[in-house]
């Protein structure tokens, strides 16, 4: 009240008010010398790799299409007596592949921890993934792929 009496404009107030805050320091915070300043962030030492994650996804999809390509050639040999599935025991044995990337996934990386692109065990994923596929090339049907390439 004294100082509308005296006619002071408020802005000058405001003004003079900010001034003494930002040398007093922001808001009344305690101003931090440069000694004492953090100079860099503490590195992560703990994230989880989304390459990882992908291969598993991916070996899970291979041995789940090796899978059901397994069950429509059983299917097809119950119709047809004369044409046998090709390496039945390959396609079942395709499922460890992506039985043990998802075991790796789950022991190896923890989603609460922040993301990283790679970690060091994305090799071997990939490594797994790669094994999933060589084994889906070798137990594919290839006499139904030189049928379909003559009747084309």
């Amino acid at each position: 009240m004294k100082y509308i009496k005296k006619k002071i404009p408020i802005t000058l107030i405001l003004t003079l008010a900010i001034i003494m805050t930002l040398s007093l320091g922001t808001l009344g915070a305690p101003m931090i010398s440069i000694e004492t300043a953090p100079l860099a962030a503490v590195e992560i030492t703990s994230a989880w790799a989304l390459v990882n994650l992908i291969c598993a996804i991916l070996t899970c999809l291979v041995a789940l299409g090796m899978v059901v390509t397994l069950l429509k050639e059983d299917r097809k040999g119950e119709n047809e007596e004369a044409q046998k599935p090709s390496r039945p025991l390959g396609k079942l044995l395709g499922i460890f592949p992506a039985i043990t990337a998802i075991e790796v996934f789950i022991l190896t990386e923890n989603m609460n921890d922040p993301m990283h692109l790679t970690d060091r065990w994305t090799i071997l994923m990939i490594m797994i993934l790669a094994l999933a596929l060589v084994m889906s090339f070798i137990t594919r049907n290839r006499e139904e792929n030189k049928q379909q390439a003559a009747a084309n």
